[in-house]
């Protein structure tokens, strides 16, 4: 865990899991789990429940999801959860706030010049791909927005919301979390 000034960071790997992981989680996360056919999936799900109970504690019971699938607390604090590959994460904040991990593969540069704000329509760097993707998912999280205007925003240039992290780690993901500012 990494605690700064606005948030609380939680990331874990399907390695770490342990054989009665399941049994930490609550009845909700345990039956979306079950419910789950691919085994890498139902690891990724079951890990991001066990990292949700390692920030929240037995909070971690209400997690309730919207009608997007966006999870939130009634009590007020903020939640986000993203995995990729073999890694997920959970951050909290009593700001709205967003998160999204992803396994660096070889991305399709066409998304940039199809679905990216003009200023990143060239990217051509797999790094600078992952840090604009990254950070217009988490950025979705964070702010509510659909999908498709996250991607159109460039997000250095958005008020009120700020990218409070942004770096690869284990060489082969990059995470971006993004935080509501006002």
């Amino acid at each position: 865990m990494i605690k700064a000034n606005n948030y609380s960071i939680f990331i874990g790997n399907i390695s770490e899991l342990e054989k009665n992981s399941l049994d930490l989680l609550g009845k909700t996360r345990k039956n979306k789990a079950n419910l789950i056919k691919n085994e890498n999936e139902k690891k990724l799900s079951i890990l991001a429940g066990v990292l949700l109970y390692n920030a929240l504690g037995k909070e971690a019971d209400e997690v309730k999801y919207d009608a997007n699938g966006k999870p939130y607390l009634e009590s007020g604090k903020y939640l986000s959860i993203s995995h990729s590959g073999s890694k997920a994460v959970v951050v909290t904040s009593s700001f709205p706030i967003g998160v999204d991990i992803q396994e660096m593969k070889e991305p399709d540069y066409k998304i940039c010049k199809q679905f990216f704000s003009k200023e990143e329509s060239n990217i051509n760097d797999k790094v600078d791909f992952y840090k604009a993707w990254t950070s217009k998912e988490a950025y979705m999280k964070a702010s509510g927005v659909s999908l498709n205007e996250a991607l159109k925003e460039n997000i250095h240039k958005v008020d009120g919301y700020q990218i409070i992290k942004s770096e690869i780690i284990e060489d082969n993901y990059y995470l971006s979390i993004v935080i509501r500012t006002v």
